[in-house]
């Protein structure tokens, strides 16, 4: 089989190293090409990836333009490329054992489900179904709106009839996935309802770590992602399928003039979240107040 590995990545030299040694570890016996899109990293990851020993790589060297557009400067290459199958990862994917690839492969090709998307179960723990969904041995653990992007499949037929990342809607960062995700499930490559995940994949896969080096402050992306929620769950709810490849402005620079609206939201959200917990619990009286307190002693 014809697979390949498509990585987006920024200033993250290490989590890409051990990407790549565990890829190399596992990855089965196929005829395999490699893809690296990168955001304008300046730790190294450029110069290692010029020296990297892999006779059928494509490094992709972007300049802060955003993981959604990184996303379809790598969906433009696979137009290019002859292939069968695609697993697109994010730099801090590890790979923990043989056979991922070749599981994932079956399911897609079993099922008709291309775009398989891998959940790990340490992270955002909140957000899991409490009744995870099973079926021909896959799993869905997520509501649409929370589907994971660390990991995920693509086929040639799938680029054809979802198309593109909509830049033009969700901008540097945030969201793009769901909204790719859901539209890939409209054309029948997953479950709309319940987007589905092989089962066991944490045997073979992981994105967690104690100690996560975000590639943006995680106060920048909080705030960031929050801005516009709720019209981009809009948008990725609205009956679509294809989006077309465009050119836009979306940069670290348009990026960055959002911010300063952005944080001015975040902090509105959060006073607004006080003042509902100061007019819930704070009026309450003091005997309840030592039962709720005793209760969390005793957890």
């Amino acid at each position: 089989m014809k697979f390949v590995l498509a990585i987006t990545t920024y200033n993250r030299l290490d989590y890409l190293r051990e990407l790549l040694a565990t890829w190399e570890q596992t990855r089965g016996d196929h005829d395999w090409k490699l893809i690296v899109a990168d955001d304008g990293s300046n730790d190294g990851t450029l110069e290692f990836l010029d020296q990297l020993d892999f006779t059928d790589k494509k490094v992709i060297k972007n300049h802060r333009i955003g993981v959604h557009n990184q996303m379809n400067s790598i969906l433009k290459s696979l137009t290019e490329m002859d292939f069968d199958f695609c697993f697109k990862v994010d730099d801090d994917i590890r790979f923990l054992q043989k056979g991922w690839d070749d599981l994932y492969y079956s399911k897609a090709m079993e099922t008709g489900f291309h775009h398989l998307v891998f959940h790990e179960s340490k992270w955002a723990e909140e957000q899991k179904l409490e009744n995870p969904k099973k079926e021909n041995g896959l799993v869905a653990h997520n509501a649409p709106l929370n589907v994971h992007g660390f990991f995920y499949t693509i086929s040639p037929e799938m680029i054809q009839k979802v198309g593109y990342f909509d830049v033009e809607n969700f901008g540097f960062r945030g969201m793009g996935h769901v909204d790719y995700t859901g539209r890939a499930c409209r054309a029948g490559f997953n479950d709309l309802a319940h987007p589905f995940d092989v089962e066991g994949s944490d045997k073979y896969l992981s994105a967690y770590r104690e100690e996560y080096n975000g590639a943006l402050p995680s106060n920048m992306i909080q705030a960031y992602d929050n801005f516009h929620r709720k019209r981009k769950e809009e948008i990725i709810l609205k009956e679509r399928v294809f989006v077309d490849f465009k050119d836009n402005s979306v940069n670290f620079e348009s990026f960055q003039k959002e911010l300063p609206e952005a944080f001015e939201f975040e902090l509105e959200r959060k006073q607004k979240e006080i003042e509902w917990y100061q007019n819930t619990y704070e009026k309450l009286p003091k005997w309840w107040k030592k039962i709720g307190a005793l209760i969390r002693k005793t957890k």
